[in-house]
């Protein structure tokens, strides 16, 4: 048997079912903005299954991998002009970093993270690209 949080049992008993899910998927859908869907829906029909399995997990690894101990005044300002926080800006960050290919090596793939990209390729390519200043900020 477990005990559920007093804030769980305040806002949600008795209908433990309707606590909504929080994980990175809904990060990244932050404000309503199905991004893994259209992110999916922007891959040729030739992309099977497998592959697009094997791409959405090399995304949502190095999402997570990049979340771990950003801290709370992290931020980050999308290409749409948003300012996203925390998680959520660690997600949108990492999606947006993942489509333009700047995990991937091989510029015929952009949509994958490979180990080719060392962190001062990384580091030079974000340099080359202005990004520290457009997308990346640290309060």
């Amino acid at each position: 048997m477990f005990t559920l949080t007093p804030p769980l049992q305040r806002d949600y008993a008795p209908d433990f079912h309707t606590i909504p899910p929080h994980g990175r998927w809904q990060h990244f859908d932050v404000g309503g903005t199905p991004r893994i869907d259209n992110l999916m829906k922007s891959w040729p029909a030739g992309v099977d299954v497998t592959e697009r399995t094997r791409r959405l997990l090399d995304l949502f690894l190095v999402s997570v991998l990049l979340d771990a101990g950003a801290g709370n005044n992290w931020q980050y300002k999308a290409s749409n002009g948003r300012i996203y926080r925390r998680s959520e800006g660690l997600a949108v960050a990492s999606l947006e970093m993942f489509t333009q290919g700047l995990f991937s090596s091989n510029l015929g793939q952009k949509d994958q993270v490979d180990g080719e990209l060392s962190l001062g390729v990384y580091a030079s390519i974000c340099h080359s690209h202005n990004l520290q200043q457009a997308w990346l900020s640290s309060d």
